[in-house]
This record gives C-alpha cells, structure tokens and sequence, in this order.
C-alpha cells in the first residue's frame, strides 16, 4: 500500500512500515508486537556519494531491514550477521572491546560492514577500490 503523496509503503507479510522519513520495525515480544522507531537511513543517497554496488541493512537476527541492488539479500543478510558476530566474539576475547567496522578485500573488490546503533547492521559492496578511502570515511559518518 502506498498512499498518493508517497509517505506511507506497508507491503504484505512485512516487518516494516515507512512513513515518509522514518520506518517502523515491528517485532514480537513476549507473544505482543513490538515496534522499534527509527530514523531510516538513505541507501540511494549512499548509493549516490559513494558509488558502491550494493548495500544491505540487517538486524542482529539476520533480518533483512533494508536492501539496494543485491540478489539474495535475505542469504547475505544471514552471512553478514554471522561473520559480525563471529569477528564480535574474537576482538571481546582478544582486545576486549566491541567490533564496530568489519572489512574484507578480495582481488574483484570490498565489502564493509558497520554496527549501527547496537541492533543492526549496514553492509557496503563495491568493486571500485579507488572508493576506498572516501567509502570509510562515510561509513564512519553513520550514526552508531
């Protein structure tokens, strides 16, 4: 459903409910529905600054939240949860802190994944190395 003025998106069987500039996340809680209110966050203005690929928001489930140009965002939505929790577990036990940017290069590109605020998760791709330096300062920019 989508009303005329374009604030208000609900689609079939969804967690979510954007209403022009924020998006509402529901979640069952003790068998009630929950809603978390948050600002939404702007993939194709990211999309735009940075030029990356692809973009994948999760929540700390796996869930997918929000999603620009990716095939099979459900699957790397799961894959991005487990390997920030994995990487989470191995700085608490080594340097004692908590894991806020994971990042992994490969001979095609990048990808970098970074905690927003406790309970999400917001994952870049790009094929463009020369975007590097300007991708992390940006992603750095996100609210945490």
């Amino acid at each position: 459903m989508q009303d005329t003025n374009n604030r208000l998106k609900v689609k079939k069987n969804d967690k979510r409910i954007f209403l022009k500039d924020y998006c509402f996340y529901i979640y069952p809680l003790d068998n009630k529905k929950h809603i978390n209110f948050r600002p939404m966050i702007d993939l194709k203005k990211i999309k735009e600054d940075t030029e990356v690929d692809s973009i994948v928001i999760a929540d700390k489930d796996g869930n997918v939240i929000d999603a620009l140009d990716t095939k099979h965002d459900t699957n790397i939505a799961l894959m991005i949860e487990t390997a920030f929790s994995m990487c989470d577990d191995m700085v608490k036990d080594l340097l004692k802190g908590d894991l806020d940017q994971l990042m992994a290069k490969s001979s095609k590109g990048f990808l970098i994944a970074n905690r927003i605020k406790s309970d999400s998760i917001i994952l870049v791709v790009s094929k463009n190395m020369s975007k590097l330096g300007l991708l992390l300062k940006y992603m750095s920019s996100l609210e945490k």
